[in-house]
């Protein structure tokens, strides 16, 4: 969990995840979306997909990132026991936002 902490304490990684949250994404297509240099969106990449948060397919010769549901939801469930919440389950909360 500590890596996912880490990876999500950089704005531009939480607005990487924000927009794949959305649907898959290339990385031009994420580069346009940040206004960032195609170098400092690989490295953000490279940091999310270490700490496990992202997966990508590879389609002739572009990566086609995505969100890894699995980790996300085990995070979710994390947060969920560090702070419980009274009127709605933070879990459920992301489910519908999705």
């Amino acid at each position: 969990m500590d890596r996912i902490y880490k990876a999500l304490a950089e704005i531009n990684r939480r607005k990487i995840i924000f927009w794949l949250g959305r649907g898959e994404l290339n990385v031009s297509q994420i580069v346009k979306k940040l206004d960032l240099s195609q170098a400092t969106i690989s490295n953000h990449l490279s940091i999310l997909r270490k700490s496990k948060l992202v997966d990508f397919k590879v389609k002739g010769k572009e990566r086609i990132y995505k969100l890894n549901s699995e980790t996300i939801n085990q995070f979710v469930k994390e947060l969920n026991r560090l702070m419980p919440t009274t009127d709605t389950n933070l879990e459920n909360e992301i489910i519908i936002r999705r």
